[in-house]
């Protein structure tokens, strides 16, 4: 006969150890393991760019965290100019914090004068943001930085005020040399555009401002023009390149830290393709 042994199961260890530890936490002897942190508890470690973390609510301001570097506005190459609005980059300088790595940026602008909204929050390795502008408004932002303790710095307030303004094709301040003449788009700004196949024919527009942008419609036709600011060639832009095809297209944008009066100048070049056409410059004031 075979003889049969009982089994009998290991005590669950599991049980075992929390009964011990529960024992040396009541005598004193230990302290209650704490729960990793949560974004709910610490707001610096959501996730940047969400709109509904807490990094992104006004709270109190570490008062040992210095400023950052200010925001300043700039055309955008590559955007399309909307009826009355236009996207733009809002940037700043990189900066670090001697004793704490930054690990936020929030950005805020006002709108001809009114409250601080449209609160954008980066990485802090991040240095630029994209507002939807209104021609003809005037706006200023502010930057704050986190750091990794979740202090906040003061705001740094741009020193200088951001407005787009337009200029037609068809406006007397545009200064026409060569064979130009005047074509309708239903799709161009004020349903108009501008267009040359000479050689050489040109277009130019003094301005005082920070920044210039040449708007034109971007089609597999479009002729290459070189541009020129105050009388010195910077590039040559090919619209017909440029994927996919859309009209009132941002293909250039100069801009001036310093601000001044500067004149932007194209020039129509030969080629095989049928002309140039223009539609818009786009001043940033």
């Amino acid at each position: 006969m075979q003889a049969t042994y009982a089994h009998r199961s290991p005590p669950n260890r599991r049980r075992v150890l929390a009964l011990l530890i529960g024992l040396l936490v009541v005598s004193g002897l230990a302290q209650p393991m704490a729960r990793p942190a949560a974004a709910a508890d610490a707001p610096w470690l959501a996730k940047p760019g969400s709109e509904s973390s807490r990094i992104g609510q006004d709270t109190s301001v570490g008062s040992d965290l210095p400023a950052p570097n200010e925001p300043v506005a700039w055309l955008l190459r590559g955007e399309r100019m909307h009826g009355a609005t236009l996207v733009i980059r809002v940037t700043w300088g990189r900066w670090t914090h001697p004793d704490m790595p930054i690990v936020a940026h929030r950005l805020q602008l006002s709108r001809d004068g009114g409250p601080w909204t449209r609160t954008k929050v980066r990485s802090g390795t991040n240095q630029g943001a994209h507002y939807k502008i209104a021609f003809g408004s005037t706006y200023r932002f502010r930057l704050q930085a986190v750091d990794a303790a979740g202090d906040r710095s003061p705001w740094a307030v741009s020193s200088r005020t951001t407005r787009i303004s337009r200029v037609d094709d068809r406006s007397a301040s545009v200064v026409r040399v060569g064979a130009w003449h005047h074509r309708s788009d239903a799709s161009a700004y004020r349903h108009t555009l501008t267009g040359s196949g000479q050689a050489g024919a040109s277009l130019a527009r003094t301005f005082t401002g920070y920044g210039v942008g040449v708007v034109v419609p971007a089609t597999h036709q479009q002729r290459n023009v070189d541009v020129y600011i105050d009388g010195v060639y910077r590039t040559t832009l090919r619209p017909h390149a440029i994927n996919p095809p859309r009209s009132r297209k941002v293909v250039y944008e100069a801009r001036f830290s310093a601000g001044g009066t500067h004149t932007i100048e194209l020039r129509v070049r030969a080629g095989r393709r049928p002309e140039f056409r223009f539609d818009a410059f786009v001043i940033l004031r």
